[in-house]
């Protein structure tokens, strides 16, 4: 089978994702190397993501997506890749969104370039989403100095350069606010591209979006004390 983007790693992250991961890696697969990495899943996504023929690797228990991605990309670098990108299994993100935005780093001396689903109104957010991200958005862009629209998007493209330095430490999803903030300190070249994200599958309930804000609030309150809370 013929890889179209032969220099470029798509790492997916997945835990407990067999309803909507063989469709989301037949569409990634013949373009991209895709690493898929399952994260203690107890379901079939690990037999799902070998028979598709990707790279699997698997975490013994489910330690969050931060760490999962953070194992892809050791992969990826590991592997000369020269770009490296990420990508959700919950069949939220467009392929054709991933094909624009690495032919633009390609085209382009941005070290990052970043999905946004406010950049466009192909599908609609809904409400109580657009509250909590946009408040995300907002804190994150007052604490790490930057200007973004979206930085709690799965779908990004960087350069191996640019990611080389990267180590997440936020096993959850504050590795969001992480990677942001790391290519805030490193002075990173950033651009947003809109791309469009799903709600009618791998959507999340009000009490999972209330404890991703509140982890949020946890972490920076932990960057700014510099301790642990407890």
């Amino acid at each position: 089978m013929s890889i179209l983007f032969k220099d470029v790693a798509v790492i997916v992250p997945c835990y407990n994702e067999e309803v909507y991961l063989e469709d989301v890696l037949k569409n990634l697969h013949p373009q991209f190397n895709v690493i898929c990495v399952d994260d203690g899943s107890q379901d079939r996504s690990a037999s799902i993501a070998q028979a598709m023929g990707v790279t699997l690797l698997r975490h013994s228990k489910n330690l969050g997506q931060g760490a999962a991605l953070q194992t892809g990309f050791l992969e990826a670098l590991g592997k000369q890749y020269p770009y490296i990108a990420t990508f959700d299994a919950d069949g939220q993100h467009d392929v054709s969104d991933l094909i624009r935005m690495t032919e633009e780093i390609k085209k382009t001396s941005y070290d990052v370039i970043l999905g946004s689903r406010f950049l466009t109104s192909s599908y609609s957010v809904p409400l109580r989403k657009t509250a909590l991200l946009k408040m995300g958005a907002w804190i994150t862009n007052k604490c790490v100095k930057i200007k973004l629209t979206d930085t709690h998007n799965g779908l990004r493209v960087f350069r191996r350069d640019a990611l080389k330095k990267l180590c997440i430490s936020e096993p959850g999803m504050n590795h969001a606010t992480e990677i942001i903030q790391y290519i805030a300190q490193q002075g990173l070249s950033v651009k947003e591209m809109a791309v469009v994200v799903r709600y009618d599958r791998g959507h999340s309930s009000w009490y999972e979006d209330l404890k991703r804000s509140w982890g949020l609030g946890r972490y920076f309150c932990r960057s700014i004390l510099n301790e642990k809370i407890t």
